[in-house]
């Protein structure tokens, strides 16, 4: 029984998407800390700041984003196995057209939030 998650690859594939959760996590627990710094005054959001600015939590803030992403988009490609049928008329809607709604609705929103803090960061 011994490493019954790495064969077959699906069972590879979901541990490692179950695994990105606690990426997700520690970057919860980044905001939290970021919010407490915050409420705390302008000397601790400084250091705060500081502190995301070093290489160190620039390196981990990238392994945050690349866990999280990888966590959306396989839970999009499972999407259609999670959620009751969708059918227009008598026809059921494809799973590849499910999956491709999730991942444009997704790159969307994303864009948008991103605009967004962009356009507020000046």
């Amino acid at each position: 029984m011994g490493r019954w998650y790495l064969r077959p690859a699906y069972l590879f594939r979901y541990t490692l998407r179950e695994f990105t959760a606690v990426f997700v996590l520690v970057q919860a627990l980044i905001l939290l800390a970021g919010l407490v710094a915050l409420v705390a005054g302008p000397e601790a959001w400084a250091g705060f700041l500081g502190l995301l600015s070093h290489p160190l939590m620039i390196g981990l803030s990238g392994a945050l984003l690349l866990a999280a992403l990888y966590n959306s988009v396989t839970w999009f490609l499972v999407a259609p196995k999670a959620m009751p049928p969708i059918f227009v008329g008598t026809r059921p809607v494809p799973d590849r057209v499910i999956v491709l709604a999730h991942l444009i609705v997704f790159v969307i929103v994303s864009v948008l939030i991103v605009g967004l803090l962009a356009g507020g960061a000046t």
